[in-house]
């Protein structure tokens, strides 16, 4: 008997068996099991129940689930149910169908669906903090300011995060759940100056909704082709904490909570409170925070923009940053884009939609180098004796922003580019001089790394560096902003 193709709606039909009232506090104190702020999926995670399981199950009983189903959880229904997940396979093109451009989509929609969970919560918790509240832009770019956030968090962006930092730890030391009560506790005492306990339950009923809320808004998304059902819109991305009515809050995949709070996330709130005016700012912040990272080793020559004089046309900005190694010259240009829905799940327009985000920055890139290669007497303090590189960061990861199908729509730059996110920003800015000179050298050289993600390709050519080095600028503001928020966490859990 040949078997049977299993393919994701057989996974979605067998957590529609199980009422969602019942999955859901389930599948919390499944996905709270092994996790904290410093370890990544890979490292302490249940084996065989990879974290975009437990999200993919809750997205899928809270939009298609039937309250009354009344089928109780076994460990054999539970470990089915992984399997089917796990087995899944909708592509509709195999092997030698596949094209470039088909492959790069499909492993982008992989990467968007698995790398975030590789990433340190305690970092991406304090990129926000630093990016919001603790970098310093022009004063025609600071709105919103720390206290505006108040109009749509609740309370200030620190306050604000901390809260949902108090929510994450008190979820994951109650298997999943977070009880209301803890914001007025006695003990909460100790911590209401940093975060005062009307902050904390805005933000709390901020992040939650109940699961008729939860379907409404995952009904609401654009609708993606069947073969991409598993990358649709998640709801608790937007709204992380479920209330099935018996007054707690269940935390399905904990990670959201914290990633409730990140620039992405964020930027979706900024952007619809203050429209345009957020955009510019952000984008102001995105070039700021580069070049703070890039210095705060105190290790790298950092060359600032500056303003030259163009025939015909008067002054003109130069490059955001130029970061001078032994072997290259960087040319940088910050961007405040990100990849829309329909990018992430993996549909042709990613492809498009790169290109649309990225092209300008590759053509000022080029414009650079040009004057650098020419000789402009304005760029003589840039080295010009030494291989150019260019690097686009980007406020948030486009996974296939390297590839040669995205490549072949950006602007010819005339110079290798690669395009890197915050977070790899932040991995090169603790390296050495020399060795993010050699390590972007020899990636740019090999041409099947030069396509790869640049925290993927890093590693290849740096085999020394077999684990992220701490990142001091984020390890500080943790260490100042929130890992006194759970010095006074009584012992016992949120119910002391």
């Amino acid at each position: 008997m040949a078997h049977r193709k299993i393919q994701y709606i057989h996974f979605r039909e067998e957590v529609r068996k199980y009422n969602p009232h019942d999955l859901i506090p389930f599948l919390a104190a499944q996905a709270a099991r092994g996790q904290d702020l410093t370890t990544t999926w890979d490292d302490n995670w249940p084996k065989g129940f990879p974290p975009w399981f437990f999200a993919a199950a809750a997205r899928d009983s809270l939009v298609y689930g039937n309250k009354y189903r009344h089928r109780d959880m076994t460990e054999a229904g539970y470990i089915n149910m992984r399997n089917l997940f796990t087995e899944a396979h909708d592509n509709p093109k195999d092997g030698a169908s596949m094209t470039e451009e088909d492959l790069a989509v499909m492993l982008g929609r992989y990467a968007y669906e698995q790398f975030p969970y590789q990433s340190s919560m305690m970092e991406e918790l304090a990129r926000p903090y630093i990016l919001f509240s603790d970098t310093d832009v022009p004063a025609n770019y600071r709105r919103p300011g720390p206290d505006e956030w108040q109009e749509i968090l609740g309370g200030t962006i620190e306050q604000a995060l901390g809260a949902s930092f108090i929510i994450f730890v008190g979820a994951m030391q109650n298997n999943g759940v977070f009880d209301p009560a803890v914001f007025t506790a006695d003990w909460y005492s100790q911590v209401e100056q940093a975060v005062p306990s009307e902050v904390g339950l805005r933000v709390l009923d901020l992040l939650t909704a109940t699961v008729e809320e939860a379907r409404d808004d995952g009904r609401s998304a654009p609708e993606l082709p069947d073969y991409l059902q598993r990358y649709s819109y998640n709801p608790l991305v937007k709204t992380p904490l479920i209330d099935i009515g018996d007054g707690l809050r269940y935390a399905p995949q904990p990670q959201f909570v914290l990633r409730a709070m990140t620039t992405e996330n964020l930027y979706y709130r900024g952007i619809r409170q203050w429209e345009g005016d957020f955009g510019a700012a952000l984008g102001m912040r995105v070039q700021a925070y580069t070049g703070r990272q890039l210095r705060h080793t105190g290790e790298h020559t950092v060359i600032d923009e500056f303003r030259w004089q163009q025939k015909r046309r008067g002054g003109v900005d130069s490059s955001d940053w130029f970061l001078i190694t032994p072997q290259v010259t960087v040319l940088i240009e910050c961007k405040s884009a990100r990849p829309g829905y329909t990018a992430k799940a993996g549909t042709p327009d990613g492809i498009k939609q790169a290109n649309a985000a990225l092209g300008k920055a590759f053509v000022q890139i080029k414009n650079n180098a040009d004057e650098i290669r020419a000789g402009n007497p304005d760029y003589a303090h840039v080295p010009a004796d030494r291989p150019l590189v260019g690097l686009v960061v980007t406020a948030e990861p486009f996974y296939m922003a390297n590839t040669q199908p995205v490549r072949r729509v950006l602007p010819d730059p005339g110079i290798p580019i690669l395009t890197i996110s915050l977070r790899e920003l932040e991995l090169l800015a603790v390296l050495s001089p020399s060795e993010v000179g050699s390590g972007l050298e020899a990636i740019v050289a090999n041409g099947d790394l030069y396509t790869w993600p640049l925290m993927k390709a890093l590693p290849q050519v740096l085999p020394h560096l077999a684990k992220d080095r701490e990142n001091s600028l984020l390890s500080e503001a943790y260490e100042s902003a929130f890992l006194p928020l759970t010095e006074t966490w009584p012992t016992g859990g949120q119910d002391q």
